[in-house]
């Protein structure tokens, strides 16, 4: 039969590898913490982005373009990443079509010509280590892609300056299944629409150095 441990104001407080009981409330209830909570908790959780406070990337393609993404997440040899988040928000559009959407590749395209996020990695647990990984943004000269596959598109027939549905479109990792990265290897976000737009692009992922602990 299993043991639990009842916790009322003060949680455990374990070392790593210590064994420990499952924590439950007075009613028998198992206390559970969301897996992106502990990610963040235990500082493996990273957010990135293009485009800062009201001043918006202008999108550099009209359609899309696999090798030109509009932001790049590079992932290193000996790093895995999971992507669990991504948004793509239009701030000004000037088509009748938006379009964009995510890719993955088992490769390091390399960085093509293009500039540095403006939000480089940086980690969501206050004081928490660097990310081994490289954003890019604007990529204006085709990438190296080997095994390029989408997993999340995203588009708007109207024109988004009067659409209905908003200019937000997001992919989170709790609506759709998550890949897996393992290093070398790259997440690209696109976004494109008919003769000009600007917006903002941002990526939360979880990272690990070696396999997923």
């Amino acid at each position: 039969m299993s043991e639990y441990k009842v916790v009322t104001a003060t949680p455990q407080s374990l070392a790593s590898g210590a064994a420990a009981l499952a924590s439950v409330t007075k009613r028998g209830e198992l206390i559970t913490m969301p897996w992106h909570v502990q990610l963040a908790n235990e500082g493996k959780l990273f957010v990135t982005a293009a485009g800062t406070e009201t001043a918006p990337i202008t999108l550099g393609n009209t359609v899309i373009d696999n090798d030109q993404p509009e932001f790049i997440l590079r992932v290193p040899t000996g790093t895995t990443v999971i992507p669990l988040f991504a948004q793509i928000v239009l701030e000004a559009t000037g088509g009748a079509l938006f379009e964009g959407g995510m890719t993955i590749e088992d490769s390091d395209p390399g960085s093509g010509t293009s500039t540095a996020a403006d939000q480089a990695p940086s980690n969501m647990k206050a004081r928490g280590a660097g990310s081994t990984c490289t954003a890019r943004q604007l990529v204006t000269a085709n990438l190296t892609q080997v095994a390029l596959r989408w997993i999340w598109r995203a588009g708007e027939p109207a024109d988004l300056d009067s659409a209905v549905g908003g200019n937000r479109f997001n992919w989170n990792y709790m609506d759709q299944i998550a890949p897996v990265l393992v290093g070398p290897a790259a997440v690209m976000l696109y976004a494109a629409n008919g003769t000009s737009g600007t917006g903002f692009i941002t990526l939360i992922f979880a990272e690990f150095v070696g396999g997923i602990e």
